[in-house]
């Protein structure tokens, strides 16, 4: 998994907390974000993961689905 933290260009509002270099486990602090329009964009390996089916659904409808810190979105396979 590939996790990108992304910004807009104008008034940056991601604050890094973590240690370049140190090793991390699963749920350690990587940073947090400040007021403003912040995105978090995961890729995954093909056949990886299969995502909730809530998330298909709207997908293919168009619409956007909150996914909120800790909320399960998909599952390992």
């Amino acid at each position: 998994m590939l996790h990108l933290s992304a910004d807009r260009q104008v008034n940056p509002n991601i604050v890094q907390t973590y240690i370049p270099n140190q090793p991390v486990k699963k749920g350690d602090e990587k940073g947090h974000f400040a007021f403003g329009g912040s995105i978090v964009v995961l890729l995954f390996e093909k056949n990886k993961i299969k995502f909730n089916q809530d998330l298909i659904e709207n997908t293919a409808k168009g619409y956007e689905t909150s996914i909120k810190m800790g909320e399960q979105f998909a599952e390992a396979l």
